[in-house]
This record gives structure tokens, C-alpha cells and sequence, in this order.
């Protein structure tokens, strides 16, 4: 038997937070977005996002705090306060000419008990020491100069990637991915070897803005399509559950660079796990 009932919608009482319950679950509706042309997805998801306030893929909550009365006046007299950071003296820099009291005596000290074989200065007194060896060449020093920051940026760049693969949920950044495409690798090689997926009811809405950054991102004629960026969309392949696969999978098969995960996938999970 055929049921018909008319509701006037505009009768009807409003419960609040109904219509963002609908924003929320349309934002989550996958296949409601396969639809829309690619340029477009975006720009709807944001007008829907900010229509409702809800945090998604394109939007943030940003706090804004207003200080007033004792705890403005300290916040102000905070920023004001300058404080005296103590570094490690420059290679090849005379700072401690005319070292006296505490520095002078340790140096003075260092020099004493050094062993002949093992003087760290020059002979003379404390206040004119150089260091034993020669500095390098005027003509040489930019060079070294460069190769210095070199390694220390490498070293600075090892230890954030360190930090992002042990907990790769807490420093996702607001665009789904990590920052550099090293960065982004070790964290989505970190939520593969904990076994978890798109799919996953705790971390999956992460993981799929991750998924849907990479695919953005290797559209974008400026990305480098290196062996980074093919270790980076394997990963993401492995880590984009049953729903996204087939997304990911088209984006290797549309780009030349990326035509041995595309002949990987074919070949099962071992052929991709050898490319990463």
C-alpha cells in the first residue's frame, strides 16, 4: 500500500545543530564529492564549512584571546623583558679577548692540565689565545661557511623527521600534509607500519585529509615528481583503505614519474612496500 504524508517544513519546529549535523555528514560523503569536477571540490567544501562553522579539509578554528587588566599588563611586561641567551662561541671568532673572572680562570684552567700532545692553545697568554689550527683561506671561507649551515640544516631536518614519525597525528599541519615531502614520507610511513588506513574509526578522518592532500599536491605542475614524491604516493596507496585505492591509484597511472607504482599495485602490496 502506497504511503503519503505532506509536512510543512515551515511549521515544523527548528532543532538546533540539525543543519549542522547535515554540513558535517555532507562534508564526509565521499561519493557526493565524486561528482563534482576536481577544481570545484574545494571551494564548495569551504562555502558549506564556513556556512555551518565546521572544521574540515579547508577550515580552521583560530582563538583569538583578549587580555584585559593584570594579566594584559604581564603579557606586555613579558614582551618587553629581554633575555640573555647564552651560545656557543663562533669558530675562528676572538670573543674572549680579555677573558677575565669565571670564563678567563676556566680557560686558563683547560689550558693548565692539557696534556703536550693534547694543547688546545696557542702558547701565550689567555687573553691573546687563538685556536692551534689555521682558519681556512679567505678565498675558502665561504665554502665552508655554506657546507657548515648545510649540515646543520640536514641534521635539524633529520631530528623533525624523527619527532613527526613518532607521533605523525599531533604535527599534521592544516593542509593534511607535513611540511617537506621527506617530512610528509616518514609520517605516512609511520601510520603504515602501525597498520592503520583511512578506514581506521579513530585516525581515519586524519588520514584521509592526508590521502586527498597528496592527490592535490601531485596535480600541481610545480611539485617535483621525484622518487620522494613516488615513495610519498605509495605510502599514501597503502595507507588510503579500500574507498580512496582507486583515486590514488589513477593518479599513478596519469603521471609518467609515477609508472612503477602503477605496474607495483598490480603486483600486490609486496611490489609497493619494495618502492618505499
Amino acid at each position: 500500500a502506497r504511503f503519503e504524508r505532506i509536512v510543512n517544513l515551515a511549521a515544523a519546529p527548528q532543532v538546533p545543530g540539525l543543519a549542522a549535523h547535515w554540513a558535517a555528514a555532507r562534508l564526509e560523503d565521499e561519493d557526493t564529492w565524486a561528482e563534482f569536477p576536481r577544481g570545484k571540490v574545494a571551494g564548495e567544501r569551504l562555502k558549506i564549512a564556513l556556512r555551518h562553522g565546521l572544521l574540515s579539509n579547508e577550515t580552521a578554528f583560530v582563538v583569538i584571546e583578549n587580555r584585559e587588566g593584570e594579566r594584559k599588563a604581564k603579557a606586555l611586561a613579558m614582551m618587553a623583558t629581554a633575555v640573555t641567551v647564552p651560545v656557543n662561541a663562533p669558530a675562528g671568532w676572538g670573543m674572549f679577548s680579555g677573558a677575565t673572572g669565571i670564563l678567563g680562570a676556566s680557560l686558563g684552567a683547560i689550558a693548565s692540565v692539557a696534556a703536550p700532545g693534547m694543547m688546545f692553545f696557542d702558547r701565550g697568554p689567555i687573553d691573546t689565545f687563538e685556536p692551534s689550527y689555521p682558519p681556512p683561506d679567505e678565498a675558502e671561507r665561504p665554502m665552508v661557511e655554506f657546507e657548515e649551515r648545510a649540515q646543520e640544516g640536514l641534521l635539524r631536518r633529520r631530528a623533525r623527521h624523527r619527532r613527526i614519525a613518532a607521533d605523525p597525528f599531533t604535527t599534521q599541519l592544516a593542509d593534511g600534509l607535513w611540511g617537506r615531502p621527506g617530512a610528509t614520507r616518514e609520517a605516512l610511513r609511520s601510520i603504515h607500519e602501525a597498520g592503520l588506513t583511512a578506514q581506521d574509526n579513530l585516525r581515519g578522518r586524519q588520514i584521509r585529509k592526508a590521502v586527498e592532500a597528496v592527490l592535490s599536491a601531485v596535480e600541481d605542475q610545480a611539485v617535483r615528481r621525484d622518487k620522494t614524491w613516488l615513495q610519498i604516493l605509495a605510502l599514501t596507496y597503502l595507507v588510503a583503505g579500500r574507498r580512496l585505492m582507486p583515486k590514488v591509484e589513477a593518479a599513478a597511472k596519469r603521471f609518467r614519474e609515477f609508472e612503477p607504482l602503477a605496474s607495483a599495485i598490480e603486483g600486490g602490496e609486496d611490489a609497493i612496500v619494495s618502492l618505499i
